[in-house]
C-alpha cells in the first residue's frame, strides 16, 4: 500500500503541474486579445474620424458654393448701384449689398473653420493610423512568443503524461478512481501530506488514533475534514531519499565504468 500512495502522490505532482500548465496555456492569448482589441478600437476611431472630416469638408464645399452665388450677387447689384437714381432705392439696395457681404465673411470664417477641423481630422488619422502599425507589429511579435511557448509548454506536458502513464499501472484502479473523484471535488488535489499531524489539504489537525495509523503506511486513510487521502509526510522524504540515492549510486556506476576502461601507466 506504501508504494501505491507514494505513487498516487507523484501522480498528484504530475497532475498539479499539467494544471498549471494548462493555465499558462489558457493565459498566454490574453496579451494577444488585448492588442487586437487595441487595433480593433483603433480601426474603428479611424473610421470614425474619416466620417467626421468628410462631413466638414462636404459642408466646407456646400458653403463655398453659398459664398460663390452671394458673391455673384453682390456684383450685380454693385452694378445695378451706378444705375439707380432714386436714392430711397439706392440705399436699400446698397444695405442689402453690405448685409450680403457680411454674410459671406461670416461663412468664409465657417469655411476657414472646417478646413482648420479637416487638417485636425488629418493629423489625427495619420497619429491613430501609426499607433495601429505600431500594435500590429506587437501583436506579430507576441503571436511568435505565444506560439513559442505554447510550444514549450505542451511539450512538458506530453512529457508529464508519458510519466503520469508509466505510473498508472502500480496503483490499483479503485484507489484512482477514489483518488480522481475527491480531485474533482477539490480543487484538483486528492492527496495530500500529513505533516506534524496537520492535514495540509486544510490544515486541520488528525485525530491522534488516524495519525498513529497513518504511521505504519498500510492502510488507504482520508482526512476526516476535508475527505483528501493522506499520507505521513516522512514516508515521502523517505521515497525522495531513495531517488537521491539511486541517481547517486548511477552516477557512481558510470564513472567506476569509465575508471575500468582506463589503463594504467607503466
Amino acid at each position: 500500500m506504501l508504494q501505491q500512495l507514494r505513487a498516487l502522490y507523484e501522480l498528484q505532482t504530475i497532475d498539479a503541474e499539467n494544471r498549471d500548465i494548462d493555465g499558462q496555456l489558457e493565459g498566454l492569448p490574453n496579451k494577444l486579445k488585448e492588442l487586437r482589441a487595441r487595433a480593433d478600437e483603433l480601426g474603428k476611431m479611424v473610421e470614425e474620424i474619416n466620417d467626421e472630416r468628410t462631413v466638414a469638408q462636404r459642408e466646407a464645399k456646400n458653403i463655398e458654393g453659398q459664398v460663390q452665388t452671394e458673391s455673384l450677387k453682390v456684383r450685380k447689384w454693385e452694378q445695378r448701384l451706378n444705375e439707380i437714381r432714386n436714392q430711397r432705392e439706392y440705399l436699400a439696395l446698397s444695405r442689402e449689398v453690405e448685409a450680403s457681404k457680411r454674410q459671406n465673411r461670416d461663412l468664409e470664417d465657417q469655411i476657414g473653420e472646417l478646413r482648420k477641423k479637416s487638417d485636425e481630422f488629418d493629423n489625427q488619422v495619420e497619429d491613430f493610423l501609426t499607433q495601429a502599425s505600431t500594435t500590429e507589429e506587437e501583436i506579430a511579435s507576441e503571436r511568435s512568443a505565444v506560439d513559442a511557448k505554447s510550444k514549450e509548454l505542451e511539450e512538458a506536458k506530453a512529457k508529464k503524461i508519458a510519466k503520469r502513464e508509466e505510473l498508472l499501472p502500480t496503483v490499483d484502479k479503485a484507489i484512482l478512481r477514489k483518488y480522481d473523484f475527491i480531485r474533482s471535488k477539490r480543487a484538483g488535489v486528492g492527496i495530500v501530506r500529513v505533516t506534524a499531524g496537520s492535514c495540509q489539504g486544510c490544515y486541520m489537525q488528525l485525530p491522534p488514533q488516524l495519525y498513529n495509523v497513518l504511521h505504519r503506511g498500510d492502510s488507504l486513510e482520508q482526512c476526516p475534514s476535508c475527505s483528501r487521502i493522506v499520507i505521513w509526510d516522512k514516508f515521502l522524504e523517505t521515497a525522495e531519499d531513495d531517488s537521491t540515492d539511486a541517481k547517486a549510486a548511477e552516477a557512481n556506476d558510470s564513472g567506476g565504468e569509465a575508471s575500468d576502461g582506463v589503463q594504467a601507466s607503466p
